[in-house]
């Protein structure tokens, strides 16, 4: 006999979930974040890993691009005299 997946992944956060008393805390979320890595866009013929693997790493660079782009908006923003804040003594 044998599980899908997820199976063993569902008991445990749905068990979670209910233990939590209603609140919305790690129950919830894992049992969101399965839906989402089961349900959207992931094929017969697809890996789950290689796919979770591939959104955290676009979502990483994503990250570290903005952090950059804010970064770099900051020092020339700074730079300039009349966006410059007022030091505080």
């Amino acid at each position: 006999m044998s599980t899908k997946p997820g199976a063993i992944q569902l008991m445990l956060f749905g068990r979670e979930h209910i233990h939590e008393g209603g609140g919305s805390g790690i129950g919830f979320g894992g049992l969101t974040t399965l839906g989402i890595l089961f349900g959207q866009s992931l094929g017969p013929n697809q890996d789950l890993v290689y796919s979770a693997l591939y959104r955290f790493s676009s979502m990483s660079v994503a990250l570290v691009s903005t952090l950059l782009v804010m970064s770099c908006l900051h020092y020339l923003l700074n730079y300039w005299e009349p966006t410059r804040l007022p030091e505080v003594k």
